[in-house]
């Protein structure tokens, strides 16, 4: 896998190498990153596993991305990462995850999160077809007839095909954003003076 990187200005915060996520110092000097650092009491190990779990649960170009449901991805992440099964993240992860949510925002990730979240939608609704069969309007006519579940279910691997699309579009201005070229940074004059 490329190594994945998150810059500010000139600065590398993030890296993924063999799966491991690598913090840069300068990382820690960001405030809510800071805050996970100042919030385990020099605990270095559960430091890394935090700051790792907000790269993983959060960034677009993460595996776990693939799990639209925000609780099912957060335990994914979280046995992965070998935190405790009872960990929860707290405020000051929370607040990290915003900020790199809002700092890692590209003009196409606004669409694909809305995307993202129409797709849990379908979802959500297509996880008992008889709920959808049950419900009713105002007039109390059925609302979903089969033959639109029916056709809900064949538009599904369009769907699937276009969040891929959208999410390639996404990381290819992350990599834009933070001067990758095919998942290297670029030389220093290689854009010209």
């Amino acid at each position: 896998m490329l190594p994945l990187l998150v810059k500010r200005e000139d600065m590398q915060l993030f890296q993924l190498k063999a799966y491991n996520v690598i913090i840069e110092p300068q990382a820690l000097m960001i405030n809510e990153f800071a805050a996970i650092r100042d919030a385990n009491d020099g605990d270095d190990v559960l430091t890394l596993k935090e700051l790792s779990f907000v790269w993983f649960y959060t960034d677009v170009r993460s595996d776990f991305q693939n799990i639209l449901d925000d609780y099912d991805r957060k335990e994914e992440v979280k046995q992965s990462i070998s935190l405790p099964e009872d960990w929860e993240p707290s405020d000051v992860v929370k607040e990290a995850i915003q900020f790199y949510r809002e700092y890692s925002k590209t003009p196409s990730s606004g669409l694909y999160d809305a995307s993202v979240a129409a797709a849990k939608f379908i979802e959500g609704k297509l996880k008992d077809p008889q709920v959808l069969l049950d419900e009713l309007d105002s007039k109390k006519n059925n609302k979903y007839k089969l033959d639109t579940i029916l056709k809900m279910v064949s538009q599904i691997p369009d769907v699937m095909v276009k969040l891929h699309k959208g999410r390639e579009q996404v990381i290819k201005e992350m990599e834009s954003k933070t001067g990758l070229k095919g998942g290297k940074k670029k030389a220093i004059f290689e854009d010209g003076i």
